[in-house]
């Protein structure tokens, strides 16, 4: 019930239909484990550890070598 009330809402307010593709990306890639379920407690305990930093409303990674690690393993198919 809650996700078809929150989707007639985001219908209803498309210029602030980011939280809906957010929490739909949310529940399709949490439980498959491909992305943590509560994704703002883990990125701000990422940033709490000084992986991360924010850039206005953005996450960033502070150090290139993890960015380029991660995304040259997201290239070969690797996600670990």
């Amino acid at each position: 019930m809650g996700i078809i009330s929150g989707m007639a809402f985001g219908l209803v307010n498309k210029g602030q239909h980011m939280w809906l593709m957010a929490t739909i990306a949310l529940l399709h890639l949490g439980p498959s484990g491909r992305l943590p379920f509560r994704l703002m407690r883990f990125l701000h305990d990422l940033h709490q550890l000084g992986v991360l930093r924010t850039v206005g409303p953005f996450y960033q990674f502070r150090h290139v070598e993890l960015r380029d690690h991660l995304a040259a393993a997201k290239a070969t198919g690797h996600s670990r």
